[in-house]
């Protein structure tokens, strides 16, 4: 499924022309306070550069929402959990009109050598444990997925979700997509493709935080399988986006 509903932009006054004016403006008032807070960079970092981007739609809510400027570390570690950009690993969104409309947002779920599995009792698996997700999803009520699926990560890949399920196109979208690298290769972002974490969010005021890795969700997870698979193990079950399929 290509949609640009949740292509990111970065923070720059090229996408709208009043923006940087209100983004330096912002970086002088919260300059004491976001620095107070923000999430110490990661043992790990490549680059220690920061970069901002826009938030596009609303799959990310309540953790984000439409609007928010957020602040990412470029080339920093990151865990389950975290939340990270990444460039369109391919087909994921529509064509871009510019190069910086290639970047989306979502949280980790599945580390390389990962089992997810969708659901148990309406909560997702990791590794044979149910995680509590009611901490970031939008509608922690409602299954923690739409439809079935189980999968194993392959090495490495990553396998990303939004936390307002019901309206991310994710990972699950495209576990039954053909690519050149095998059935489902295109549902796990590469590596090479992520940005980084997102550390904060900057502007709005109202919205301005850290954002803290829920560690204590994925705190018994234990590790995947060693060595990760080369190609990923997928199922989808009955009312997939794209139909039943497995590997």
């Amino acid at each position: 499924m290509a949609d640009n509903s949740d292509s990111l932009a970065p923070a720059t006054a090229t996408r709208r022309p009043w923006l940087i004016g209100v983004v330096v403006a912002l970086i002088v008032i919260i300059a004491v306070v976001v620095l107070a807070v923000v999430r110490p960079w990661q043992t790990g970092a490549t680059s220690g550069q920061t970069r901002t981007f826009v938030i596009p739609s609303g799959a990310m809510e309540n953790t984000l929402q439409t609007g928010d400027i957020i602040k990412v570390s470029e080339g920093t570690q990151f865990q389950r959990g975290d939340i990270v950009v990444f460039s369109d690993p391919g087909g994921w969104l529509a064509a871009p009109t510019s190069p910086d409309q290639q970047y989306l947002v979502k949280r980790v779920i599945g580390l390389p050598g990962d089992r997810v599995v969708c659901c148990s009792n309406g909560h997702l698996t990791i590794n044979g444990i149910l995680i509590d997700e009611n901490s970031y999803l939008k509608e922690p009520s409602l299954p923690a997925s739409a439809f079935q699926f189980d999968v194993t990560v392959p090495a490495g890949r990553f396998f990303v979700l939004g936390d307002n399920r019901n309206a991310s196109a994710d990972s699950r979208w495209h576990l039954c997509e053909t690519s050149p690298d095998g059935l489902g290769m295109s549902g796990f972002i590469p590596m090479p493709d992520i940005v980084g974490p997102v550390q904060a969010v900057l502007s709005p005021l109202k919205n301005a935080r850290s954002l803290a890795t829920p560690t204590s969700v994925f705190a018994e997870v234990p590790s995947g399988v060693d060595p990760p698979p080369t190609v990923a193990r997928v199922v989808v079950g009955v009312d997939g986006p794209n139909g039943v399929c497995h590997t």
